[in-house]
């Protein structure tokens, strides 16, 4: 939960975090994704995304869709499924399994 965290405050501040910390939180998150909870595992995609970071991320987003439909996406609350959303549309990810899977969630809900 860390990772996230820290990723986070550089987002948030709008300070450039250096791409050596980054490389390291991607590849700490792919993983050990499992572990992260909904609220941070949201937090940290949004923040990937706003930095607009693009280095060895794909085996972060890969992981984090799996993780996501794995545990169920009713397990993310809407702002969350709205963050990771808008951080795979702006980083230009497509997971097709995972968007439909979202979709289907909005339209039933």
């Amino acid at each position: 939960q860390e990772v996230s965290t820290i990723v986070w405050t550089y987002a948030t501040v709008g300070h450039a975090a250096p791409p050596e910390l980054l490389k390291a939180a991607a590849v700490t998150a792919s993983k050990r994704i499992s572990n992260f909870s909904t609220p941070s595992l949201s937090k940290l995609a949004w923040s990937f995304a706003t930095l607009n970071y693009d280095g060895e991320l794909f085996w972060f987003w890969e992981s984090a869709a799996k993780e996501s439909m794995r545990r169920g996406l009713d397990d993310f609350r809407p702002q969350e499924l709205s963050n990771l959303v808008w951080a795979y549309a702006t980083m230009m990810y497509q997971d097709t399994d995972f968007l439909d899977r979202v979709s289907d969630r909005a339209v039933e809900s």
